[in-house]
């Protein structure tokens, strides 16, 4: 009977020590660094609107570090259904590789490289 207890706190343990968790970093809530684990993801929250041709674009990240996994926009819930109110971009990171990396973000117009980015997204991770 101690036998089978040692063992189920064991495995407890073992499976608890596996689990990936989602560190979430919205644009108005970032900080400089994060300290995360090995296949936990990072999930950046960022506001856009991609009615003014704005778009946010990932210029950053060392991939032998993170691995890009998702990227979408969720457009904000309106009273109406009211084109051009904006949302969100996401994009989903997960920690590949030990060490630090940072992961930059610019938010522009890409037909208008000559201009200075409308805002700038930067932090930097690291992975234990």
């Amino acid at each position: 009977m101690k036998l089978y207890f040692i063992l189920l706190i064991s495995t407890f343990f073992i499976l608890v020590s596996c689990m990936s968790t989602t560190l979430i970093v919205k644009e108005n809530t970032q900080k400089e660094k994060y300290s995360i684990r090995k296949n936990d993801l990072i999930k950046i929250i960022l506001e856009a609107n991609p009615s003014t041709l704005y778009e946010w674009q990932i210029v950053y990240y060392d991939s032998s570090k993170v691995k890009i996994i998702n990227e979408s926009y969720i457009a904000k819930e309106t009273k109406r259904d009211m084109e051009g109110s904006g949302g969100n971009k996401i994009y989903i990171i997960k920690a590949i590789d030990k060490g630090t990396t940072s992961i930059k973000l610019d938010y522009f117009r890409p037909f208008e490289k000559e201009l200075p980015r409308l805002k700038d997204f930067s932090i930097i991770v690291n992975i234990k």
